[in-house]
Formats: C-alpha cells, structure tokens, sequence
C-alpha cells in the first residue's frame, strides 16, 4: 500500500485548464466517479520499463499515462 506509508505534497504550476477536456477526461476514465485518478507522467527522453510495476494493481485508482508510455493494463489510460 504505497499511498499509505508515506505522503508528500507538492505545489503545481500548469498551463491554463480547459474545463470540458478535464470532464470528458474524467468521466472516460472513470465513469461512476469511485476511484482517484493518478497522473503518471515521464518524459520522452526516459528509457525506463514500467509496463510491470505493482502501483497498476493499486485497488481504487486509474492511471493516466504520457502517450510514449506502453503500457497495457485495465485501469491505465
């Protein structure tokens, strides 16, 4: 249980939101609004295999990826 054992909160700074593209977004991915939505982004220079990591079984959560991320799970977008 990662998410429990440790908590670090970070501030954000990001380009203006377009509101539709968040809520179509959101109700895609999870649609009867019961689990945290997680974005797991990594930059294209990385060369790192994460097609295999255990955080994807995380119960209760939907992933969403960088497109140059292959990864192939039910809950990873």
């Amino acid at each position: 249980m990662w998410t429990e054992t440790q908590q670090i909160n970070y501030d954000l700074i990001s380009r203006k939101l377009e509101d539709l593209e968040v809520r179509r977004i959101m109700k895609d991915v999870n649609p009867h609004e019961d689990k945290k939505i997680v974005f797991f982004g990594l930059g294209m220079k990385l060369d790192v295999n994460v097609e295999n990591l255990p955080l994807w079984e995380s119960p209760g959560c939907v992933f969403l990826v960088s497109s140059n991320m292959n990864i192939e799970h039910p809950n990873v977008f």
